[in-house]
């Protein structure tokens, strides 16, 4: 396993970014620190995404595994959009509240991670016994 200057700056953003959330989830002033840590986590999860998935696909031969890191964080990042526009809201807006009307921006994040639970779940539970290799998710 290579570790080069890239590989320690992906990792100390990566826990800069979870610091950060901590810190922002800490003070929870008011509805505003809650979206910037969403956006902190999210972004924190992308960044040790890249950097799982090279040290796996580089060093591991675990499929599974790879196959979880390989799509999670990266249908995640749609979050970003939604988290964004609820920060900005709730900074202009001082009283705005998340109401189940507003839950709907989520939907294409729930609707694009469908497809990769229906896959997860086969496969773990053994439904139908796929071979897995290495560019298998590709056809999700």
């Amino acid at each position: 396993m290579n570790i080069n200057l890239l590989d320690i700056l992906l990792l100390l953003g990566a826990l800069q970014a979870f610091v950060l959330a901590i810190v922002f989830l800490a003070k929870r002033q008011n509805l505003s620190y809650i979206f910037m840590a969403g956006i902190l986590v999210i972004l924190g999860l992308t960044t040790a995404n890249t950097l799982l998935y090279h040290f796996i696909s580089t060093s591991l031969s675990n499929n599974e595994l790879l196959l979880i890191v390989k799509f999670l964080p990266t249908e995640l990042i749609m979050l970003l959009g939604p988290f964004i526009y609820f920060y900005c809201l709730s900074i202009f807006e001082k009283d705005f509240k998340m109401t189940p009307s507003v839950w709907y921006h989520f939907t294409p994040v729930i609707i694009d991670l469908m497809p990769f639970i229906f896959s997860i779940i086969v496969y773990f539970t053994s439904i139908i016994k796929i071979p897995l290799q290495n560019d298998w998710g590709a056809y999700i």
